[in-house]
């Protein structure tokens, strides 16, 4: 993943006017010096000004920075035009093919490395939008971030993808939002996305219903009777309930290095296990139609007292799955716990 936040210096947002598909990208400019960086933002900035009064088709042309003041030398650029010949005019007009062109041609040793173009494609759906409010925000605080997925993990993740971008819709300070396919790799996607704040940023959007955090877990002691786990969940029920409000589900990964991959039976059609949490099905359906997209026959297991995941459905009542490959190394450990809490 890339994440990178940005302090705009020129924006300029038309409505697309074309039906044919747009030319969409975003260019990485490293330059040598801090001088000779503000004399491109300079140009480009002119650039900018100009194609906003002169040229209709240029939809989006943003200059942007890094945030944070740490990067003193690179520049970026997010640009994109109604159709081809609304970007091959863009660049035979006179200001842009002298102002920029001809002077970084004949600037010596201007970049550090050559300039980064990434394109950008458009989603099937309609996974993109753009306010009016966003060409007259005095700071917008930009993000551009790059999500790479396993093979074929794009496909699945398009549901959740969509609800974002509806959700973002009905955010006051979301500016513009878009989710876009990358060219050159099947299995990334790439977000762009501009808020009134960055204080909007943090705490409206990214705690808004779609956005969800991760919290990871190494526990100590599985093979005790889930003593690391037990005692996190009972902590939580008897110190910390607001905590357990908080939790939607949990997944377990256990033994995964190698073997047949077994996933949890979380809509009880194997007959055996415990009895699941609402939802359970659910996450066995991911984890059949993950596998099922790349490839892999994955098997179905019972849910049981066999791992950590076991406490955070009794102890929690939150919906549980798991992923495990040595299963019977695990049916080995189970009764030996069985045993183990029958003595004590």
């Amino acid at each position: 993943m890339r994440f990178l936040n940005f302090v705009p210096l020129a924006l300029c947002v038309h409505d697309v006017l074309a039906a044919g598909p747009p030319v969409f990208f975003f260019t990485k400019f490293p330059t040598s010096t801090t001088a000779l960086r503000d004399e491109l933002i300079t140009r480009m900035d002119n650039i900018s000004r100009w194609s906003c009064t002169n040229e209709p088709g240029v939809t989006k042309y943003a200059l942007v920075i890094p945030r944070g003041g740490g990067d003193n030398l690179t520049a970026y650029s997010i640009e994109q035009y109604d159709d081809d010949p609304t970007f091959l005019s863009h660049l035979s007009a006179p200001l842009v093919s002298t102002s920029l062109f001809s002077w970084s041609t004949s600037t010596p040793n201007l970049w550090t490395s050559d300039p980064l173009v990434q394109n950008f494609t458009l989603l099937p759906n309609d996974m993109t939008f753009s306010k009016p409010e966003f060409a007259k925000a005095s700071n917008p605080y930009i993000v551009v971030e790059s999500l790479t997925y396993t093979s074929g993990g794009v496909h699945h993740v398009m549901d959740h993808w969509e609800e974002e971008v509806a959700a973002a819709r009905n955010e006051t300070g979301t500016l513009l939002f878009g989710v876009y396919g990358d060219p050159t790799n099947n299995n990334r996607l790439w977000t762009l996305a501009a808020y009134e704040s960055e204080q909007y940023w943090r705490e409206v959007h990214e705690k808004s219903e779609t956005a969800r955090e991760l919290r990871f877990a190494w526990w100590a002691a599985e093979e005790l009777v889930g003593l690391g786990s037990r005692f996190y969940c009972y902590n939580l029920t008897d110190n910390f309930p607001a905590e357990v409000d908080k939790i939607l589900a949990y997944l377990n990964f256990d033994m995964v290095s190698q073997g047949t991959y077994y996933v949890s039976d979380g809509d009880g059609s194997t007959g055996r296990g415990w009895r699941t949490q609402p939802s359970a099905d659910v996450i066995e359906k991911l984890w059949l139609d993950y596998f099922a997209g790349i490839g892999i026959a994955a098997k179905e297991r019972a849910i049981g007292f066999d791992s950590d995941h076991f406490f955070f459905q009794e102890i929690l009542k939150k919906s549980v799955g798991f992923l495990s490959r040595a299963w019977m190394l695990r049916r080995i450990l189970a009764i030996i716990r069985r045993v183990t809490i029958s003595i004590m």
